[in-house]
Formats: C-alpha cells, sequence, structure tokens
C-alpha cells in the first residue's frame, strides 16, 4: 500500500515537473518570439523612414534644382548663351563648367551657378540620414543653387547680410553689370566670377 502511495506521488511529481517544463519551454519560444518581432518592427521602421527621407531629399532637390536651367551653348562657336538677359559668354574654361541660370525678368536679376557648385550643395541632402539632418542642409543648398546674383542695379547695401560684391562689367549697351556672390556657398566662385565678367552684351 506504501508501495502504491509512493508510486502515485512520483508520478505526479514526474508529472508536475513535465509540465513546469512546458510551461518553461512555452514561455522561452513567446519571450524569442516577441524579442524577434520587436527586432524586426524596429528594423522595418527603421526601413520605412530612411525611404521617406529619401523620398524627401528627392523632392528637395529635385525643386532646388527645377529652378535654374542650363544655359544654351552654341553648337558652331561653344559660346553661352543666356538669352532672357541678352547676354554672351566665351566657351566654357576648364574650371567653370555647365551654368545654370534663372532671370527675373522683371527686376533684372540673374541668379547663376555651375553643376559643380550646385552638386557640392546638395551632396549634404543626399548623404543626410535624418529629417532634421535633412532640413540643416537645405540652407546651404539653396545658397549653392543661387552660388551667384547678377543684376544692372547695384542692390549690395539691400543684401549685404548673404551677398558679397564680387566685380562688376560695363557692357557695350551701356548697362553695368553687378556681380554677386552668396556667402554661404563660395566653392569654385572666384573662377566662376572670373568667367562671368567676360559676358558681353548682344
Amino acid at each position: 500500500m506504501k508501495n502504491l502511495k509512493k508510486s502515485k506521488t512520483r508520478a505526479s511529481k514526474l508529472k508536475f515537473n513535465w509540465c513546469v517544463a512546458g510551461l518553461v519551454v512555452v514561455g522561452l519560444l513567446l519571450v524569442g518570439l516577441i524579442s524577434a518581432q520587436i527586432i524586426y518592427d524596429k528594423e522595418m521602421w527603421r526601413r520605412v523612414n530612411y525611404l521617406e527621407n529619401r523620398d524627401l531629399s528627392s523632392m528637395i532637390i529635385d525643386s532646388i534644382k527645377n529652378l535654374e536651367k542650363p544655359a544654351v551653348v552654341d553648337g558652331a562657336s561653344s559660346k553661352v548663351y543666356l538669352p532672357e538677359p541678352h547676354l554672351v559668354l566665351p566657351p566654357y574654361p576648364t574650371n567653370v563648367q555647365g551654368i545654370r541660370y534663372n532671370y527675373d525678368q522683371q527686376d533684372e536679376r540673374l541668379q547663376i551657378t555651375t553643376d559643380l557648385s550646385l552638386g557640392t550643395g546638395i551632396a549634404g541632402i543626399r548623404t543626410a540620414n535624418t529629417l532634421e539632418d535633412i532640413f540643416k542642409q537645405v540652407p546651404k543648398a539653396q545658397a549653392c543653387g543661387r552660388q551667384t546674383v547678377l543684376t544692372f542695379k547695384d542692390i549690395y547695401d539691400q543684401e549685404s547680410d548673404y551677398l558679397s560684391k564680387a566685380g562688376t562689367k560695363q557692357l557695350a549697351n551701356g548697362k553695368t553689370l553687378y556681380i554677386y556672390v552668396d556667402k554661404n556657398c563660395t566653392e569654385n566662385s572666384q573662377q566662376l566670377v572670373s568667367y562671368l565678367q567676360q559676358a558681353q552684351s548682344y
């Protein structure tokens, strides 16, 4: 009788131990699954944010690029024409390539940059990983999108907070061309200014 009781007790302890072991295994599996899900969710969230930031970066870069258009290069002479303000430049030198411009006819104001300067300006947006970092780079990109400002009247007193006067050019039509450089984008600006000082009216 005693042996039967002992055997029943042993069997219930064994059953209990198996139940505990089973619960521990199930618990560990649940912890593992939850941890894996958390890691997966974090990674997916990171990727979604990355893609959203890339989309935003592309939109900002496109909007800056689309403000300017390429100058017209004459196929025969290689001279560079800016039709709206009626200016012509000699063929590109080796240190200035790919002029892009925007002309405001009402104010007779010309913004000029180069592919190189624009590329330098938007590089920070391309490499930024967070929304905050992207927007920190926007002022530099905008400055390089209008690296030089050319006008037919001296505007330095009104806009000296972000422009520095770089030179002037007397044109054949009697007008004076005033050349300014944006203080926030000075890369390759001296070469560009030297080139722009060779402008002629037509």
